[in-house]
């Protein structure tokens, strides 16, 4: 876990969280467009990058507006499997 940067939102000071979930099942680009338009439409996603080589997807993200646990049930909801504890 790493917190990246600070940015200032609506009066108040945001602490972007960064993370590496390992994602079982992404092969192609398709795959990778997919996983990264999902993340990037949930409000309080900044960033997400998926790594078809790695299978990774790095993510960064407000912890004050969104949750882990809910990132990765996002990536689980459209067929893909985080392997991450937790």
């Amino acid at each position: 876990m790493n917190y990246c940067s600070c940015i200032r939102k609506g009066g108040r000071d945001h602490q972007m969280k960064s993370e590496i979930l390992k994602v079982q099942g992404m092969s192609c680009m398709h795959c990778k467009a997919s996983v990264e338009g999902t993340l990037l439409q949930i409000e309080g996603v900044e960033e997400a990058d998926a790594d078809l080589d790695r299978a990774e997807v790095t993510v960064t993200f407000d912890e004050d507006m969104v949750e882990l646990e809910d990132i990765k049930a996002e990536i689980e909801d459209i067929g893909y499997d985080v392997l991450n504890g937790e």
